[in-house]
């Protein structure tokens, strides 16, 4: 009897371990899903903020280019000054599109179009003009508002950033987490496994009165013929 409740209770708790190891294992799945997400969403973020910091490099250097050429022309500095105006509705084209699922950046990005096409019409007008336009604090004013963009778009995306950081921290404390487990109950349900498929109801383990252990259970031979002879 006491061998069966044994049985049956190492049967109902490989069951439970094996339950609990497939809720692991869906665990660690959607852990390292949620992980890969994140790390996307954190190269995304940091795409945009290349993309941005590109955008301004390529506004100082059309700024510098157009000042260059109204001391001397330069055939090739006019070049380089058309191609930076340019490049410059393309990347903001580029931005809109990363940050389409931003509502903040979107708005931003539509006062910043605005600004830099205004700033590159003005640059080429006062090239052609030899001084700034339509003047030289007017010229500051709008490129002041350009930085300001530019540094809202910089701040909203480093918080994103963060977050963003944050969560892929959390995701793979998670992922390790039910790694760990999954591997620990693995070990536990081999072990049961090996239990059940050594045990068998026609087998007992016999010690002596007041032994705690096999080591200190000693059996003598007549004793081991009194056993064999006893029924069960």
């Amino acid at each position: 009897m006491i061998i069966q409740g044994t049985h049956r209770y190492v049967n109902v708790a490989a069951a439970v371990s094996i339950v609990v190891l497939l809720a692991g294992i869906s665990t660690l799945a959607v852990g390292i899903q949620n992980a890969m997400a994140s790390w996307r969403w954190v190269i995304h973020t940091r795409e945009v903020l290349e993309h941005v910091q590109g955008t301004q490099s390529l506004i100082n250097e059309a700024d510098a280019l157009q000042k260059s050429l109204r001391l001397g022309y330069d055939r090739q500095d006019e070049a380089e000054f058309q191609a930076r105006l340019a490049a410059l509705p393309r990347e903001i084209d580029v931005l809109t599109q990363l940050t389409s699922d931003n509502p903040v950046q979107q708005r931003t990005l539509a006062r910043f179009r605005r600004q830099v096409d205004e700033y590159a019409n003005n640059l080429r007008t006062g090239l052609a003009r030899g001084a700034p336009y339509p003047s030289r604090d007017g010229e500051r004013a709008l490129r002041r508002a350009i930085v300001a963009q530019v540094a809202a778009m910089q701040a909203e995306e480093e918080r994103l950033l963060a977050l963003r950081e944050a969560s892929v921290g959390v995701d793979r404390a998670r992922t390790i987490a039910a790694a760990a487990a999954v591997s620990v109950l693995s070990i536990a349900s081999g072990f049961q496994a090996a239990m059940q498929e050594s045990g068998s109801p026609d087998r007992a383990l016999v010690m002596r009165s007041g032994a705690d252990g096999e080591m200190t259970s000693g059996v003598s031979g007549a004793e081991a013929d009194i056993i064999k002879q006893a029924p069960g």
